[in-house]
């Protein structure tokens, strides 16, 4: 068990001193197996921070634990000495309690978190609480942010739902912020299958038209992975939006020059491919019957 370094925070009129060993709390509160999915996602980098321990924790208890951490002087929700400029754009170098409370689906520790540095930031630091919110990790780590971490935490869909709600809802942060692969919100919620995310982000302006590094919008993910449900509602999204805004053609190729039927086909998913097909314009023509041909010929190869 790694040593934790003596904390000093203000108790009244004076100064106290505190030993909490937030690990060995977060050891005792967890499961072997929670400790063991904790660390293989963050790294030995839990074991060296006390907010980030205590972030990382999922019991209903640790709430305290993240309390309790953010009592030391020298406890900070944003670690400025760890932002860094990337092509012009602040980073951070690590992940911030936010983020590891996101990655791990800790809806009551993110909340506990935003509300701290809401009281540190505002009125007078708008800027720093927008930065603590949104900020990206560095390019070499993935480029994502609290909110995208909150799209792919390994929790139940409905945890999801409500934590990446709250993110936007209650904390401002900005749906269409991507990672360094291009993918936003849509993006990740679209290839998890997570329909309640993917209903809550259209009716918070994400970009319905966001592609990925590879040119895969989320229609293109929906197919390729035979997500029927969530392929039907993005179809359903993009009718409702077309007058008012430019959307992506249902035909539109990837960066393979595959389009979302050619994904379906190619993956075996005929449910997907039928629903496509009735509402493809080109199914009547030749290039449309070309696409099955070369279905077929390529059923080896999974799309992307």
């Amino acid at each position: 068990m790694l040593d934790f370094m003596l904390r000093k925070y203000h108790h009244g009129a004076g100064v106290v001193e505190s030993q909490t060993d937030i690990l060995g709390n977060y050891c005792r509160l967890e499961t072997p197996e929670a400790v063991e999915r904790t660390e293989r996602h963050i790294g030995k980098f839990v074991r060296e921070h006390q907010l980030i321990s205590a972030a990382a924790c999922t019991s209903f208890a640790a709430a305290e634990n993240v309390r309790e951490a953010l009592s030391g002087v020298n406890a900070r929700p944003l670690d400025k000495s760890k932002l860094i400029r990337e092509h012009g754009e602040v980073r951070i170098s690590e992940l911030t309690p936010l983020m590891v409370a996101c990655l791990m689906g800790n809806m009551q520790t993110a909340r506990i978190l935003v509300e701290h540095a809401r009281q540190l930031y505002l009125p007078d630091n708008p800027d720093d609480f927008r930065l603590f919110v949104d900020v990206r990790i560095a390019k070499n780590l993935g480029g994502n942010n609290a909110l995208l971490y909150a799209c792919t935490a390994g929790q139940a869909e409905e945890a999801n739902y409500l934590l990446v709600k709250y993110l936007i809802d209650e904390a401002g942060a900005d749906p269409n912020i991507a990672n360094d692969s291009l993918q936003n919100a849509l993006l990740l919620s679209a290839k998890r299958n997570q329909l309640n995310v993917v209903d809550l982000l259209f009716t918070k302006a994400v970009d319905i038209n966001a592609q990925d590094k590879n040119g895969c919008n989320a229609l293109h993910i929906a197919s390729s992975n035979g997500f029927l449900e969530m392929a039907d509602t993005i179809l359903l999204h993009r009718a409702k939006v077309a007058r008012e805004v430019e959307v992506f053609d249902i035909d539109s190729e990837d960066s393979l020059t595959l389009t979302a039927l050619m994904k379906a086909s190619i993956n075996d998913h005929l449910d997907v491919s039928v629903s496509l097909s009735s509402l493809c314009p080109r199914l009547l023509s030749f290039s449309c019957a070309s696409e099955r041909i070369l279905a077929r010929r390529t059923s080896a190869v999974r799309a992307p």
